[in-house]
């Protein structure tokens, strides 16, 4: 797996998202603890995750198209720069920032590394993103706790100076796309992408069992400070605490499977890692002790990871040549449901308190994904390009 960082591209690569992933787990964090300490409404901080992640849902498929058609480099020095700008300025713009990044760097991770290594760079990829989710919390929470919001955000803008850096000494190793492509139709393009995803039978599960995903169950993540402050009666340095035994998890998963060197069963681990998650979400929900709270949110690290690096993986390696940047952008507009779930569960704590309301979104869920990981599993067991391993 660690082979990848040898070629300088790549490395290049790494480097600019993994400031950029610290960020944003920082920002993230942040931003829960921020409006509860403010308000104390749970409704309130469901508008701000809506506010945060919407653009995802609304733009992510149109930064698919795009990255099909444009210079996947140009794009992504814009979404750089786009991530300092919006670190001191408003939150809509962080949402928008993030819903080109996915699809883009996905694009340029397929072309540096291709089909034999993509487990490996999706692997790389998981281990800066959700060891990111480690580091980003607890320096988030300590700075919160010391600095306030002022000396948080001017640490928050220069992380993302770094990330812009180096994505600028990143830009010339990117190859442009074909001028074809360039001159597509971008609205026939989006709709080719739809209408290939759902003629796809493991591309249309896939990102079905997303929307459910990202709706019902990690909606929790955006309201984990409520469930902190409220029910586990922690403060800001012990909810970074809790928050970043989630990415420690994440980052014990990525490298194991990562550093495997036999083959990996895609799809059962990618439907066995939503139903888990779900389940411990409920654990979560439901525990009372601190302890047991950091073990559980443990383990969430490691299904959470496991579901996110086969759901790259599979996505990569079975959407058709010259339109894996369209599939990507479907797949972050599925990804951007959360907002709406994060909204509906404000709500629905308002009214049936913070343990009830998460426990019962990620049972229904669970319920919801079932079915259909068992119908993909009964059709077939293994994917075109499961097997190939770095």
């Amino acid at each position: 797996m660690f082979t990848l960082l040898h070629d300088h591209r790549y490395r290049l690569l790494w480097l600019a998202s993994s400031a950029a992933n610290i960020a944003r787990w920082m920002d993230t964090a942040a931003l829960g603890w921020l409006v509860i300490e403010l308000t104390n409404r749970p409704q309130l901080l469901g508008l701000a995750v809506v506010a945060r992640f919407a653009p995802t849902m609304v733009f992510g498929i149109f930064a698919g198209a795009l990255a099909d058609r444009f210079h996947p480099g140009k794009i992504f020095s814009a979404i750089q720069s786009a991530n300092l700008a919006s670190a001191l300025a408003l939150a809509l713009l962080f949402g928008t920032a993030w819903a080109v990044d996915g699809p883009v760097k996905r694009v340029v991770l397929y072309a540096f590394a291709g089909p034999q290594r993509v487990t490996s760079a999706v692997s790389l990829e998981s281990l800066s993103m959700l060891g990111s989710k480690m580091v980003g919390p607890l320096v988030a929470g300590v700075l919160l706790s010391r600095g306030g919001a002022a000396g948080y955000y001017t640490v928050l803008a220069g992380v993302y100076v770094v990330g812009l850096l180096l994505t600028v000494r990143l830009y010339p190793h990117v190859s442009p796309v074909s001028p074809k492509m360039e001159w597509q139709s971008l609205a026939g393009s989006i709709v080719a992408g739809l209408r290939d995803a759902w003629r796809h039978p493991t591309i249309r599960t896939l990102l079905l069992i997303t929307l459910v995903f990202n709706a019902l169950v990690m909606p929790y993540q955006q309201m984990l400070p409520v469930l902190a402050r409220n029910v586990l009666g922690l403060g800001p340095e012990q909810f970074g605490l809790l928050f970043t035994l989630d990415g420690l998890g994440a980052l014990v998963a990525a490298v194991v499977i990562g550093s495997r060197r036999t083959s990996v069963p895609y799809r059962r681990w990618f439907a066995m890692a939503a139903t888990f998650t779900a389940a411990f979400v409920v654990a979560l929900a439901l525990s009372r002790r601190f302890a047991l709270a950091l073990l559980i949110q443990f383990m969430l690290g490691t299904v959470e990871s496991t579901f996110g690096m086969m759901q790259g993986s599979i996505l990569l390696l079975t959407a058709p040549a010259g339109a894996r940047g369209r599939m990507q952008g479907i797949l972050s507009t599925c990804i951007g449901t959360m907002p709406l779930g994060a909204l509906a569960l404000g709500f629905t704590i308002g009214q049936f308190g913070v343990a009830a309301a998460i426990a019962g979104h990620a049972a229904l869920g669970l319920l919801l994904m079932l079915p259909l990981a068992v119908e993909r599993r009964a059709q077939v067991s293994r994917t075109p390009a499961e097997g190939r391993q770095a």
